[in-house]
């Protein structure tokens, strides 16, 4: 789920890597799926039931921010329960989609993948009995059935927003008391009748070796949030080695590198190969990488290639597998001594708004307030709305402390104006100490 599984050029590479299967990501639609189920060369396994994230899968970095405990890493807060604004406009119900399943079946779709973290044995035993009824017979589910599920566990009833694309606020919902104390009735009965008998192949494997688990990464490692730069205000910044503007935003004279949308989906990878040729017409000579799945793109192309800090590399194993790309920006959850580790090509966020959570269902609000008055700005890229945190990243006074960990430094400028900017390139070169709330890496 967190590799962002959502193109077929993703598929493709994820195959080159030697995968077999992908995750398809929980916020594709059900053209999007068929497609990608179609077009894979390798095996696609996709959500029907369970919580989902309203962020794009693998790319919140809120629970980091708030909570330091990495959704990346299994230990998610779930900082989109509460409310903001007060009311609950980032809390999405579980995705239910036993009443599509004829549907699914015909997407040449290799497995269904269940939500079930932290459920109880009750409730895995009744969600598995019914989606493998609904296979065995190859129907949707009736509504006692969905009314079964429901008992189980939901967030005010269930929600398939994402799959058939209806991505209103009926999609939002909250573990109400009545969620919390419905009577689970009986198992349905269904009555049908048997044309043919039903076998099902078992399966059984041996690994060649043992697996040597490892345990639960510490406090530290849950440290920060970082994201990407989409300025709507052009500032110059000539001692920069590499001046980056998103794609949609290239100006000629203004930038000498692209930053590449997230998510591409395979829509709209035409138009965004479009706007890249037109880019590097106009001098874009370096281009920040968001998705492995982008990488062929620049095949034959003038480009120096660049992995953004959305590709989550946190080790020097991830880093191999992007042989193509320069250097990347490492996860900003990684703390200074960590970085310090890596010996490859890399960069540090050390300036700027991190970009929490991308989502695929509008906000439609300016800012989210929380409980305790902290404001998130909004923004929009690529279509999409993004949350940024309320205060930035700040390490342009710890010259010493960047130095000793190596590599180089990323800015990010979203929401500042002109005159910020230069007041921050500033502090960057004379090391100079905030002047209003920020965040810190753990030194």
């Amino acid at each position: 789920t967190q590799a962002c599984g959502h193109s077929t050029d993703g598929a493709k590479m994820f195959a080159d890597l030697g995968f077999s299967r992908m995750v398809a990501a929980r916020e594709l639609n059900q053209d999007a799926l068929a497609l990608l189920a179609k077009e894979s060369p390798i095996e696609i396994e996709m959500f029907v039931h369970g919580a989902i994230c309203v962020s794009h899968s693998g790319q919140c970095l809120m629970s980091s921010v708030i909570g330091e405990r990495s959704g990346n890493r299994g230990l998610c807060a779930q900082p989109c329960r509460l409310p903001y604004n007060g009311h609950y406009p980032l809390s999405i119900k579980d995705m239910c989609l036993a009443d599509h399943m004829q549907d699914i079946l015909t997407m040449n779709i290799a497995a269904l993948k269940i939500e079930g973290r932290m459920k109880p044995p009750g409730y895995v035993y009744g969600v598995t009995s019914i989606y493998r009824r609904l296979l065995d017979e190859r129907r949707n589910a009736t509504p006692d059935e969905i009314a079964y599920l429901a008992a189980l566990f939901s967030r005010s009833g269930f929600t398939s927003g994402y799959f058939t694309g209806n991505m209103t606020k009926s999609m939002l919902g909250i573990r109400r008391e009545e969620d919390k104390n419905a009577k689970i009735p009986p198992m349905p009965d269904v009555i049908f009748e048997k044309k043919e008998k039903i076998v099902l192949p078992a399966r059984t494997h041996v690994l060649p070796e043992f697996i040597s688990c490892k345990k639960p990464i510490t406090k530290e490692r849950f440290v920060k949030s970082a994201r990407y730069a989409h300025a709507n205000q052009i500032v110059n910044c000539e001692d920069l080695d590499i001046r980056y503007l998103p794609l949609d935003k290239f100006v000629k004279g203004k930038a000498n590198g692209l930053i590449m949308p997230y998510p591409v989906l395979d829509k709209e990878k035409d138009k965004v190969l479009k706007q890249v040729d037109i880019a590097i017409q106009n001098g874009a000579c370096h281009a920040l990488i968001t998705h492995l799945g982008q990488i062929p793109w620049f095949i034959g192309k003038e480009c120096t290639l660049h992995g953004d800090y959305r590709l989550n590399i946190t080790n020097g194993e991830s880093a191999c597998q992007y042989e193509r790309l320069e250097d990347v920006i490492l996860s900003p959850e990684l703390t200074l001594p960590q970085i310090r580790d890596m010996h490859f090509a890399k960069s540090t966020i050390i300036y700027g708004h991190l970009p929490l959570m991308t989502l695929e269902k509008p906000v439609e609000e300016p800012h989210l307030k929380d409980r305790r008055g902290v404001v998130f700005p909004l923004v929009r890229a690529g279509g999409r709305d993004v949350v940024l945190n309320s205060v930035p990243v700040y390490m342009l006074d710890k010259k010493a402390a960047l130095k000793k960990a190596g590599g180089g430094v990323h800015l990010m400028f979203i929401r500042e104006t002109p005159q910020e900017v230069k007041q921050i390139m500033k502090a960057f070169h004379e090391g100079l100490p905030p002047q209003t709330d920020i965040k810190r890496m753990k030194e």
